[in-house]
């Protein structure tokens, strides 16, 4: 808690209160808030003392056309913002402030003859208002600027008054300094405080002016020998400088605590005050007795060198006995605390680029570290490229030296450097290219052969490399073994595509009508006839699973900020451009989770590119390529920061005005009824399990409502897959998913094949910490270099205002943590697109082999890069954030443990294990539907629910937004 009260000369003090309460807020719920706050009359039948609190205490106004007098009223308007809007539901506005719930009810309250309805009402807590029956405004806190106002208070110091004084002697205004008959104009004025009636009273009872809890515990950073000693005035100095006991300060006997007891060691040094007391008259640190405290170390500026570099260090160093021990990393005994901070990863520069090689190139193949070099290049800020490429161009060349000895069979053979030098280019072009990006835009060496070659684009070249014969034979597999549904829109899309017809499609199809093998059967199909099929998908995970997938940002270069103008940046004249002349047809799985504005970005883009050799281009939707989507209207539609029920539903395809050009194509039938392995009881099972789960998708299993609450969303969870464990709930959920983990830690077909799901990241992150800690293996820390990206117009320190272990604390969604603790066997997912033409997209799933300092080695764990190990090196990735003024930059490996994911990362996952923990409720749409149907089979299933107490229950929310059914069925003429 901190308040501080505020006197301001007339009426009553005030007090500013911030408190903070226990309960993870980082990403606040609406039903978090509410228990808190509310901005709604109650109701007077029910609640009359309350009614009567509010009508006198917490409504706004009338101001406005009410009353144009209002002391709000400023340029004609409520600088309060008064009246709000109406509001179906609490939520998180894309600044982060909360923009509370008001019904549009029948409840009002009268004042001044005025009828004042929700939109009037200043928030508040009812328990507070009850109890001091008076105006307490209640706001959800969501910026630092709130805390600095009130230690503003703090800080200020009293107000003050200047009084003029004169001496009047026999009437006359007499000079004060009568020795010197002169004025002293100094001594005439006196600066004094001034302090209220209401002020000198609080005072004088002894009431606090301010307060904060808990208490903080400032702790002094210097380096070896430089401390300060403080000591009496008179005082003999040769008898101080003999004192050992005026050298202790709170840092040394922190190394000196760590040396004696070894529970003290397991704290760093700002988190050694929680549990450790300082005591200033025996000038040593003793366990403390009553926990609470907090530390902070004193500021350091960057300039002050290695004193700032030991304060780096003493926030993350745990147990150091001495200065030496604090320069230790990894059994290694840096010469400096700037080197230890480097070891540590907490500072950036080129060298981590050779050391992470060197690394590699130990146990990495040549194609591997290829990949790893032009990783290196598209994403980790290589300062000299041109060094970096002359230090490891031979480690990269290592095969092309082998191969060319075994094609020629001469053992001995030794390729001219140059030529060495030429193919090595050659295969980093057709890397570059493969990840969309030219090695002309680096500075790297150029191939110094002059022989001619004719100018090929490569993208296309990639679209027409497959086999032909075997793309024929696969086609008529899978054609053979197409259900009705999956026929009837097989034909009309390839028809489409043949006979050169304009068409836009949308095929729906929820969990098991097998989407994927529609796809793939129109993919192969098409290809066999040498046409070119661009097929990309809403996530990394979808689009693995489709052959020669990739995400639709990456492929169309659709800009991660959209809005009603943007266009994608493919230029004319470019190898995107012209590979999208040439396609036949575009396939968008998980089109439904996707804003509505990246797809009418896509079709201003087309309809652009398009029209060089077709005019009538610009008139048709994507500029008259046939274009199919694929989804499932049950599942998640697009994540909306702070957005409400209408923005979300707003923001979907089917709310475009491209919507108007759609033809639906429906898959109904479950293709997992269809397996010859089933047996007629698996069968039935599985038959009334895919109703039941369609039914939560389409909200038709019977819900309640609680109070306060507009629509019933509170649904029976049948016991069959209920768990209700007595003691550690989270111990019980991971041995149900994970049984026989000790055992099977390092097993990939174990592991691929089962999760655990939940609603948000922090319920994530607990369970993967938990499981990592019962893996028997040793563990390896990874701490993040993180900074601020200045900004244009800023002053040279502005990035000082920011501690870096305030930056260290930040997280965001898809965003590393600045602190990753793995172990071999580790499953990680990858959290950016580093190499989908390798399978390395954002969702891959991938199991550790390989822990190095600077590099890890991984093991693709899903698609069809299966198996495939691969060297994922540290990159630099941003965040930026509405609630900062900033744009944080963290340099760390782009992956998080993913034992247990978000029940939005799992969308596209099918596994046979499914564990979901609803610590928390669901917040969206399609959320419990999704977690759901990741499960192949009922058996699979097991579901862990906590109500609000933290006791296991059977009632679980489940949010879905019927009006989606309802657009795509006035556009579906079967409907």
């Amino acid at each position: 808690v901190l308040y501080t009260v505020e006197f301001q000369k007339r009426g009553l003090p005030h007090a500013h209160i911030i408190l903070w309460v226990s309960t993870d807020t980082s990403q606040p719920s609406a039903n978090l808030i509410d228990s808190y706050i509310t901005a709604e009359i109650p109701d007077p039948a029910t609640d009359p003392l309350g009614y009567a609190l509010l009508a006198e205490h917490m409504v706004h106004g009338p101001c406005g056309y009410h009353n144009q007098n209002s002391p709000c009223m400023k340029r004609n308007q409520c600088s309060k913002h008064y009246p709000k809007l109406f509001n179906i539901e609490t939520v998180v506005d894309m600044n982060g402030f909360a923009v509370y719930k008001r019904s549009k009810n029948d409840r009002f309250v009268m004042k001044s003859n005025i009828k004042l309805d929700n939109r009037w009402v200043v928030p508040y807590n009812m328990t507070l208002l009850k109890k001091y029956q008076a105006h307490i405004n209640v706001e959800w806190c969501n910026k630092s600027i709130f805390i600095k106002y009130l230690f503003k208070y703090v800080t200020k110091g009293p107000d003050r008054s200047k009084l003029y004084l004169k001496q009047i002697i026999d009437g006359q205004d007499t000079p004060i300094d009568e020795e010197t008959n002169t004025r002293n104009e100094v001594k005439e004025y006196l600066d004094a405080r001034f302090i209220c009636p209401y002020d000198s009273c609080w005072r004088i009872f002894g009431f606090e002016i301010h307060r904060h809890f808990p208490p903080v515990e400032r702790l002094p950073v210097h380096l070896p020998n430089e401390n300060y000693i403080t000591y009496h005035a008179n005082a003999n100095m040769s008898q101080i400088l003999s004192q050992e006991f005026l050298r202790r300060t709170m840092l040394t006997e922190w190394f000196v605590a760590n040396q004696r007891h070894e529970n003290a060691r397991s704290l760093t040094y700002p988190d050694f005050p929680s549990e450790w007391r300082w005591d200033e008259k025996k000038r040593l640190w003793e366990h403390r007795q009553r926990h609470g405290k907090i530390g902070r170390i004193h500021f350091v500026h960057p300039s002050a060198g290695e004193r700032y570099y030991v304060r780096m260090l003493l926030m993350v160093v745990k147990g150091a006995q001495s200065y030496e021990s604090l320069r230790t990393y990894n059994h290694i005994l840096h010469p400096t605390f700037k080197e230890a901070c480097r070891a540590h990863g907490l500072l950036e520069d080129d060298q981590e680029w050779y050391n992470a090689f060197d690394e590699a190139a130990s146990w990495a193949t040549s194609n591997q570290l290829r990949q790893l070099f032009v990783t290196m290049l598209l994403f980790c800020e290589v300062g000299d490229e041109l060094s970096f490429f002359e230090k490891v161009w031979r480690l990269l060349a290592d095969d092309i030296q082998y191969n060319t000895r075994q094609t020629l069979n001469h053992p001995e053979y030794q390729m001219p450097d140059e030529t060495l030098k030429n193919q090595l280019i050659e295969e980093l072009e057709t890397l570059f290219s493969k990840r969309g990006s030219r090695i002309q835009d680096f500075n790297l060496p150029s191939r110094t052969n002059s022989s001619f070659q004719v100018p090929t684009n490569r993208l296309i070249d990639d679209e027409l490399i497959y086999d032909i014969n075997a793309m024929q034979s696969e086609s008529e597999m899978l054609i053979s073994r197409l259900n009705n549904d999956q026929l009837h829109a097989f034909k009309t899309i390839t028809e489409t595509v043949l006979t050169k017809r304009l068409g836009f499609y949308f095929v729906s199809g929820y969990s098991g009508t097998s989407k994927t093998y529609l796809w793939n059967s129109i993919i192969t199909f098409l290809r066999s006839r040498k046409h070119i099929v661009l097929s990309v998908a809403s996530s990394g995970v979808a689009s693995l699973l489709l052959p020669g997938g990739r995400t639709a940002h990456s492929r169309f270069k659709i800009p991660c900020e959209l809005d009603e103008g943007t266009i994608c940046d493919i230029k004319r004249g470019t190898m995107l451009c012209e590979l999208i002349q040439s396609t036949s047809l575009i396939i968008w799985d998980e089109a439904l989770m996707t804003h509505k504005f990246a797809f009418e970005a896509l079709d201003r883009s087309l309809r652009d590119i398009l029209s060089s050799s077709s005019p009538m281009a610009t008139n048709l939707p994507f500029g008259g390529k046939v274009v199919v989507l694929g989804g499932d209207l049950r599942q998640i539609l697009p994540v909306i920061e702070g957005g409400n029920r209408s923005q979300i539903v707003n923001s979907a395809i089917i709310n475009s005005s491209l919507w108007s050009h759609v033809h639906i194509l429906r898959l109904t039938h479950n293709m997992r009824l269809s397996s010859t392995s089933l047996s007629q009881e698996d069968r039935e099972e599985l038959s009334q399990f895919s109703k039941w789960m369609l039914n939560i998708g389409e909200g038709k299993i019977h819900a309640t409502s609680r109070e306060g609450e507009d629509e019933p969303t509170w649904i029976q969870i049948p016991e069959e897959f209920l768990l209700m464990p007595q003691g550690d709930k989270t111990a019980c959920i991971v041995e149900k998913v994970y049984e026989d983990l000790q055992t099977n830690y390092m097993d990939l077909q174990y592991l691929k094949a089962r999760a655990i799901l939940t609603p948000t990241n922090d319920v994530v992150d607990s369970i993967n910490d938990y499981i990592v800690s019962l893996i028997p293996e040793q563990t390896k820390e990874y701490l993040s270099c993180d900074k601020v990206i200045k900004a244009p117009n800023t002053h040279d320190s502005y990035d000082l205002l920011y501690p870096v272990e305030f930056l260290n604390t930040l997280n965001g969604n898809n965003f590393p943590q600045h602190r990753i603790v793995l172990k071999k066997g580790t499953p990680v997912m990858l959290l950016r697109n580093l190499n989908q033409s390798e399978g390395l997209c954002n969702g891959t799933r991938l199991l550790l082999t390989s822990l190095g300092d600077k590099v890890i080695e991984g093991q693709i764990m899903t698609g069809t890069h299966k198996s495939k190990n691969v060297l994922i090196p540290r990159v630099s990735l941003t965040l930026k954030n509405t609630k900062w003024p900033f744009v944080l930059q963290r340099r760390q490996y782009p992956i998080k443990v993913c034992y247990a994911m978000t029940i939005n990362k799992s969308q596209g996952q099918t596994l046979s294990k499914v564990g979901i923990y609803l610590k928390k409720p669901i917040f969206t749409h399609g959320q419990l539907y999704v977690a759901i149907s990741r499960v192949t089979s009922k058996k699979g299933l097991s579901i862990l629910i906590e109500d609000e107490s933290g006791n296991c229950s059977s009632i679980t929310r489940n949010i879905v937004y019927k009006e989606v059914f309802e657009r795509i069925a006035e556009q579906d003429p079967h409907e």
